[in-house]
């Protein structure tokens, strides 16, 4: 049943160099909740499209949540499947909606994913408009349902990223309020290097080549919203790596985003 899960368990254990990454800021958006305009841009890829990988948690959960296939933070609980062989500690327990956020839980998005069925996660996808729609998957691979927004067909700019965050922390999408609070509350939290707290969702590709063969190059995504001064704010942060690096882009990402957001909401 879960036998597709194997190649992505496998990529995501290809980076094991030691040496220095080569990293590129291809975009980083702040933006004052309601407002069109950025309160802080830089990078040249902020209308260039990537894969969502983790990020597409997201969405994913507020479309759980509608759907009644997550009925609150912790429920449901799903035991963890030994046959799964995941590379992670954290992957191999049981699973909320709580801790699949937390610990970015491969498996049970794709749980999930089979419990919505195909026809359902594209009336979703394009209910929410979100990216390009394009949930085919690698071509010839019939994988989707379970895949295409991980380093495949699914891909969003960070543009679109700030615009889907701004709609769903403003509760403005066509969902339920329930749905839309109910994913705002189970995100992670976290604390920026001044003491704010924030919360947001990380997420890690790799570039693929044209028989989608995956490659080295990985970007990271880290995405969210937080209250700064008794106003709302989204931030959306992309960098990309030559794939020199162990470890994850997505990491690196957080990191910087935790130590500049302060900087960057300066004067607001």
């Amino acid at each position: 049943m879960w036998h597709k899960l194997a190649p992505l368990m496998l990529s995501v254990l290809c980076l094991t160099s030691a040496a220095p990454a080569q990293a590129d800021i291809a975009c980083t958006l702040v933006h004052k909740v309601g407002d069109k305009n950025p309160v802080f841009q830089q990078g040249q890829h902020c209308d260039t499209a990537f894969s969502p990988a983790s990020t597409f948690k997201l969405p994913l959960a507020l479309i759980g949540f509608e759907e009644g296939i997550l009925q609150s933070p912790d429920t449901p609980a799903v035991t963890y499947d030994p046959d799964l062989n995941a590379p992670f500690k954290s992957w191999r327990q049981t699973t909320t909606p709580r801790t699949w956020l937390k610990f970015s839980v491969v498996w049970y998005s794709q749980w999930l994913t089979r419990r919505l069925g195909a026809s359902a996660f594209q009336h979703h996808v394009d209910r929410l408009n979100y990216g390009n729609r394009d949930l085919r998957g690698t071509p010839g691979k019939d994988e989707g349902l379970t895949h295409a927004w991980l380093s495949s067909s699914l891909k969003i700019t960070p543009t679109q990223q700030a615009e889907f965050l701004q709609r769903l922390v403003l509760q403005d999408l066509p969902y339920t309020q329930r749905a839309m609070e109910q994913t705002l509350a189970t995100s992670q939290s976290f604390s920026a290097s001044t003491g704010h707290r924030l919360k947001g969702k990380t997420g890690n590709a790799w570039a693929v080549d044209s028989q989608s063969k995956r490659l080295k190059e990985q970007h990271g995504w880290f995405v969210g919203w937080l209250t700064h001064q008794e106003a709302q704010y989204v931030f959306v942060h992309l960098i990309v790596e030559d794939g020199a690096a162990s470890g994850f882009a997505s990491n690196r990402a957080r990191k910087y985003v935790l130590f500049r957001l302060p900087e960057w909401l300066e004067g607001q």
